[in-house]
């Protein structure tokens, strides 16, 4: 039980020093860098929440990781096979229960306050009081943290008042599952500040609560890639062809033993826009699944895909065909991957990287969009990442696609050539290296 002078002196002495570099690595510039971070945000909930910070009760620090997708794009909402991995990038909480339980404060860096609508109505099955999303709150900061909330309290966790000061370096909008990052910092503050006499559940248990707070209270119908690896940290495979039964691998694989560097690439497209198509890819993949009387392409036979592709042809039209295609290969290049990624096989896993890139470029078709052919800033990159790094980097499309973010596998004694080369394309600080953190959402102290 630390008050808040204490855990900023065990800050400044170095006592967290090894759980420290254990999530951001080693490196005296790295560490320093950190230390500074963790206590900028302890200064953040002193400005923001004075008097709680003088009143000398206990505060705890948590994090939660963003997450960078490898291999398996677009295969979650198939039941596919997707391969992703934690990164070195973080939410931080500094967090102090309150003394009013109904009371939910937050101030989130760059945003502001947070103080969503806690009040309970009785659920009339159970007859519990229960936090019902709200359909106003849809896209909100507070609908989150009250499915969170909700959630928590579903599987039996006690819940608080809270007074918490959010930061990140999980940019919004990169691609690298700032939301996702959110929604497991908060999950894990909730369940470590009231529940220190029992377990964290699972990886799979926390990122399903997530999802459904992002599905339900937020509105928005993601799949759980994002939440899983989070929770789980490390390098994550994960097989959804039951989703009831996900089937997680998680390895502590480093790139670092292969000699390469992950490296992310703002190129300055927006997401604007591009609901239609996103929205496309999952309909034209899932139509197909249907013309075979499936609900998802991972329940499609190949052989059969493949026999009947004239009419697939004719019924759905070619583009839906080569996307479909891609799926079936994919869920095969994320397991290949991984245990390339795994046994340490580096030819192995960036020639599995660079077809997986390969085919999300020639047959799912997203890494531009498809009304929009002048703009493809994507595309540049790995253009410039073939021509000049030749065999030295794998450069490929991140995510959803169809614009923002280029990821790159990188011989570590070209990394900076590959970041001034991205640079000088699309900007100043376009272009940064990563690494894999091992560990998911954790309590820091």
């Amino acid at each position: 039980m630390s008050d808040i002078k204490t855990v900023s002196e065990m800050i400044r002495s170095g006592e967290l020093d090894d759980l420290l570099k254990e999530i951001y690595g080693s490196e005296t510039d790295v560490l320093d860098a950190q230390r500074e971070r963790y206590l900028g945000a302890i200064a953040g909930f002193e400005e923001h929440f004075p008097e709680e910070a003088a009143s000398g009760a206990a505060v705890h620090i948590f994090s939660a990781p963003g997450r960078t997708e490898i291999c398996g794009n677009h295969t979650d909402h198939q039941n596919g096979c997707v391969l992703a991995a934690a990164i070195d990038r973080d939410v931080i909480v500094i967090a102090q229960a309150g003394t009013d339980k109904d009371t939910v404060r937050i101030w989130s860096e760059g945003y502001g306050m947070v103080e969503p609508d806690m009040t309970r109505e009785t659920d009339e099955d159970t007859g519990e009081n229960v936090l019902f999303p709200y359909t106003d709150e849809y896209g909100t900061t507070e609908a989150l943290v009250r499915g969170i909330y909700a959630g928590a309290e579903f599987i039996g966790y006690k819940t608080g008042g809270l007074n918490a000061y959010v930061t990140s370096d999980v940019l919004g909008g990169s691609g690298l599952s700032s939301s996702a990052a959110f929604e497991m910092a908060v999950l894990m503050t909730v369940i470590g500040l009231f529940n220190e006499d029992r377990p964290v559940p699972g990886p799979v248990t926390m990122a399903r609560l997530g999802q459904h707070a992002e599905n339900v209270y937020f509105g928005k119908p993601c799949g759980i890639m994002d939440q899983l690896t989070s929770a789980a940290g490390g390098v994550c495979y994960m097989d959804l062809a039951d989703p009831e039964n996900i089937v997680l691998e998680k390895s502590d694989a480093s790139l670092d033993r292969m000699g390469l560097t992950l490296c992310l690439t703002d190129t300055g497209g927006s997401h604007a826009d591009l609901t239609d198509e996103y929205a496309a890819v999952r309909e034209e993949i899932t139509g197909i699944a249907q013309f075979f009387g499936k609900e998802t392409m991972r329940e499609v036979d190949p052989k059969d895909f493949l026999r009947y592709a004239a009419v697939i042809r004719q019924r759905c039209g070619d583009r839906a065909l080569l996307r479909a295609a891609h799926v079936i290969e994919e869920n095969k290049r994320a397991a290949a991957a991984f245990g390339y990624l795994r046994d340490g096989n580096k030819a192995g896993f960036l020639q599995t990287v660079k077809s997986s890139g390969d085919s999300s470029f020639r047959f799912l078709q997203n890494v531009y969009p498809s009304g929009h052919p002048g703009t493809q800033p994507i595309s540049v990159a790995i253009m410039l990442s073939e021509s000049v790094m030749g065999d030295h980097a794998v450069s490929r499309v991140h995510g959803g696609g169809f614009a923002g973010t280029a990821q790159g596998f990188v011989e570590k004694e070209y990394t900076k050539e590959y970041i001034a080369l991205m640079n000088n394309a699309f900007g100043a600080g376009a272009c940064n290296a990563y690494r894999i953190r091992t560990a998911g959402a954790v309590k820091i102290i």
